[in-house]
């Protein structure tokens, strides 16, 4: 008995040192497990708030954007872009003012190539008053509210002057070549599908239908065009002859990325019945072959927007491209 209870308080200790090691061993096999464990989870915790834009630097000091707007009546669209190239997060909103006081926002954007696209439907439509007394103005903001104020292309602005004084017209017809416009009801031969913001003129001709309510008037022809094809030291400028019941109204050679062309419509030309109005452009390419892209269309220049109007008093005539930076 005395030499089993003698065993038994000398094992006790080599039990314990196998009880201890055994701890160790679980505790070191634990934190080769968790320290992982925990890392992987704050990595994802910390990507997810990179992602949202909360740890994004550009986003917490405050970024500066740039870009333009588009009016057309009761809508407002353009495309905006860090102006410093870092940021990947679009603007907190976009919002426009008439007067200084809000008229419409938005928080919804479209990425287009290094920018957002947006638009911004508006309660009435921007008038060529509002252009002329500069009352419409349109900023991006910031994650901190603050502005960047957004410019109207020259071009557009031009459109809205025209109408604002000297002779006095009548708008009968706008044809908006962009996705959501009216130009399906109005192109004929020689169009590219409706894009986002233009439709391209493609092959050598273009066709468009129109009917005149006042036969016999004079009326005159606007067409803003967003971009022509051109390729450096080879395709310098688009050429852009524009006629009538093959009798020529106008020729331009657009270069810029935004140009108003504009040009007369002899009261002999606008008769009754339907008009096609041709859009000859014998420059048009593939940019496919020239290596600036892989679109193999016949490209020559897109339309943005085009404007029928009739003068009410004779006016001199005006025949000419305004072209805007």
């Amino acid at each position: 008995m005395v030499q089993q209870r003698k065993l038994g308080i000398c094992g006790q200790p080599a039990v314990a040192e196998q009880s201890l090691r055994a701890t160790q061993r679980l505790t070191t096999l634990m934190q080769r497990t968790l320290k992982p464990m925990m890392l992987g989870r704050m990595l994802a915790r910390l990507l997810s708030r990179w992602k949202g834009g909360a740890l994004d630097p550009v986003s917490h000091y405050g970024a500066r954007y740039q870009g333009s707007f588009d009016p057309n009546d009761s809508k407002i669209s353009g495309v905006v872009a860090d102006a410093r190239e870092v940021n990947r997060y679009p603007p907190a909103s976009i919002d426009a003012f008439r007067d200084g006081e809000l008229i419409a926002s938005t928080r919804q954007f479209e990425r287009v190539n290094n920018g957002w696209r947006f638009v911004l439907d508006l309660t009435h439509p921007v008038t060529p008053d509002d252009i002329l007394r500069d009352r419409i103005s349109v900023f991006a903001l910031d994650r901190h509210g603050t502005r960047s104020t957004l410019e109207m292309s020259g071009a557009v602005q031009l459109e809205y002057l025209r109408a604002a004084g000297g002779t006095s017209t009548t708008r009968e017809l706008t044809i908006d070549f962009s996705r959501d416009g009216n130009s399906r009801d109005y192109v004929r031969e020689g169009w590219g599908g409706a894009e986002r913001e233009v439709t391209w003129a493609v092959g050598t001709d273009s066709t468009i239908a129109v009917t005149f309510d006042k036969p016999g008037s004079r009326y005159g022809l606007e067409i803003l065009l967003y971009y022509a094809f051109v390729v450096r030291d080879k395709i310098p400028s688009q050429t852009l002859a524009i006629s009538i019941s093959d009798m020529l109204i106008g020729k331009f050679y657009p270069v810029s990325r935004q140009q108003l062309l504009e040009c007369d419509i002899p009261p002999e030309l606008t008769q009754s019945g339907e008009a096609i109005i041709r859009f000859h452009h014998p420059d048009a390419a593939r940019p496919i072959d020239f290596g600036v892209g892989s679109d193999f269309r016949m490209l020559a220049v897109a339309f943005r927007r085009m404007r029928l109007k009739r003068y009410t008093e004779d006016p001199d005539t005006i025949s000419g491209a305004i072209s805007s930076a």
